[in-house]
């Protein structure tokens, strides 16, 4: 069980440093930082933070359908999940600071309720 809760942790801090990457990518142009979305672009980017994020709403329920967590987790877990989709959405309403801004504020709440939704589980 400690290894499902670092996979899943572990897709929730890839999708969010590839956020922060697109908001602080003119800082890391001027200094010639190599990040992914200067590289691939912006798009490239957004799009592998979204399949991340997919894919972690996917995992949590493939978790909570094969009960490895107690059914506090499923209940808990379906709000970090809401609120990554609403990240998901302010990622592609608009690609401007500001709306990555946003949706990498609600990934760290969504970071937050998904480990209250582990401890709950393992109870």
């Amino acid at each position: 069980m400690l290894s499902c809760r670092r996979y899943l942790h572990s897709l929730l801090n890839l999708a969010r440093e590839l956020l922060k990457d697109v908001e602080d990518m003119e800082g890391d142009r001027r200094e010639n930082a190599v990040t992914l979305p200067v590289k691939y672009g912006v798009t490239t980017a957004l799009i592998l933070a979204t399949a991340t994020l997919l894919i972690l709403i996917g995992v949590t329920m493939t978790v909570a359908i094969f009960g490895l967590y107690h059914s506090a987790f499923l209940y808990i877990v379906s709000v970090a999940d809401c609120l990554m989709c609403i990240s998901i959405i302010y990622l592609w309403l608009g690609h401007s600071p500001t709306a990555i801004r946003h949706a990498s504020t609600i990934l760290k709440v969504s970071m937050i309720i998904g480990l209250i939704s582990i401890i709950a589980g393992s109870v």
